[in-house]
């Protein structure tokens, strides 16, 4: 492949669309025997992914690349702070109604 998004961005001072177009039109270009790297890369990462899925629907978790399991990791993403709901304040009884 004659390079990635982000370099063909750069190389051709185009838009992250354009780059796309350009990396597809590669990829068509390449001969068979020229896509087997790429594409055994994308088998082996669905094979990985498969294993996880199981693994994870199993165990609720699963064993990561190095060896950690997949729910020791921090979520990268704030999550939002629920708070019970507040009640509105009871009303005060006015000076003059305590009078009454």
């Amino acid at each position: 492949m004659k390079g990635t998004v982000a370099k063909l961005r750069t190389e051709h001072n185009i838009s992250a669309t354009e780059a796309l177009k350009l990396a597809a039109q590669n990829w068509k270009a390449l001969k068979e025997e020229e896509k087997g790297p790429y594409q055994k890369l994308h088998d082996d990462d669905a094979k990985r992914h498969e294993a996880q899925l199981k693994e994870l629907s199993t165990k609720g978790y699963f064993i990561m690349a190095d060896g950690t399991k997949s729910s020791a990791i921090e979520s990268s993403t704030k999550k939002r702070k629920t708070h019970a709901p507040v009640s509105p304040p009871a009303k005060r009884k006015s000076a003059a109604s305590k009078k009454a």
